[in-house]
């Protein structure tokens, strides 16, 4: 005879004698049950109280109730399932309403005022913080008039670019390039007369002839350190070149066309301070401070040994 075993969560169930005894747990609820022996079967089955899980921890639907130590035919539901309750009725959905479009707020008395004025337009800001006329007889339909923004942004720049351009030509690199064109030969043949003037003198001092030189001493090979950029005709400008005796390098004043340089005379393993000007419409040239001899000619025969 089946023994009737009732869970503790109201689920009632029965189980075959030769499970007297024993315990299992509820399949629904997973509870301890214990299976009362044949004797007690009259009596009411003794069922372990379920542990109650944490308040904290939330029920896990997904889980699989634990297995059951009994056969799979030991427990039988005794409790009739109940009819599943008809699907709730929906109420009709009503057709939504067409969602009006907001009314432009209206503008400010002055601004009406304004564009009456200006024949029902009405006055708007653009990116650049300018007022930009916009029809609003025709709104969405052709162009806005657009009297600020772009125009003011090209203004600027061509007002830079253009000034740019005027000072290169006026005050910049365009003019000092024309100057110095003029400049540049002229600093190079004073810089050749000064240099010659002071080598010649040189030996005139140690009391050297013209007609003692198969070639009379000269300088005829020099050039300007120019920036790369001249901004302005420089007030200084370094030489460098070579004469018939050595090496020269120096610098030169355009404005006063002076010349101050070191000349090498490679044979007497010296160097000498040459210094000279164009002054007065005549030259002025020192050897270390002192005026510049000329060398003139000795006034002897032509020697025939050159």
């Amino acid at each position: 005879m089946p023994i009737v075993v009732e869970c503790g969560c109201g689920k009632r169930f029965k189980a075959q004698d030769a499970h007297a005894g024993k315990r299992t747990k509820c399949p629904t609820c997973g509870a301890d049950l214990l299976i009362p022996k044949v004797a007690q079967a009259t009596a009411a089955a003794v069922s372990v109280p379920p542990r109650k899980p944490a308040a904290a921890a939330p029920a896990r639907p997904t889980a699989k109730p634990p297995a059951n130590p009994l056969d799979d035919e030991a427990l039988f539901d005794l409790a009739e399932p109940a009819a599943a309750p008809p699907p709730p009725k929906r109420a009709p959905v009503a057709a939504a309403a067409p969602t009006a479009r907001p009314q432009a707020q209206a503008a400010p008395p002055a601004a009406q005022a304004q564009a009456q004025a200006s024949g029902g337009k009405l006055p708007t800001k653009n990116a650049f913080g300018r007022r930009n006329f916009q029809s609003r007889e025709k709104e969405g339909k052709g162009p806005a008039i657009n009297i600020g923004g772009g125009i003011f942004t090209w203004t600027i720049v061509a007002f830079f670019v253009v000034g740019g351009i005027i000072f290169a030509v006026k005050q910049g690199p365009v003019k000092a390039n024309k100057q110095w064109e003029t400049l540049g030969p002229q600093g190079e043949s004073d810089v050749l007369t000064i240099v010659t003037r002071g080598v010649r003198g040189w030996y005139a001092a140690k009391g050297f002839f013209d007609d003692d030189f198969r070639k009379a001493p000269h300088c005829d090979h020099m050039f300007f350190d120019e920036p790369v950029m001249m901004w302005s005709v420089p007030d200084v400008i370094n030489f460098q070149g070579h004469s018939s005796e050595g090496k020269i390098y120096g610098r030169y004043w355009p404005a006063k066309r002076e010349v101050e340089c070191e000349a090498k005379f490679d044979s007497e393993g010296i160097t000498v301070k040459v210094t000279g000007r164009y002054k007065d419409d005549k030259w002025e040239v020192e050897i270390d401070g002192k005026p510049a001899p000329e060398l003139k000619p000795s006034g002897r025969p032509p020697r025939d040994d050159f």
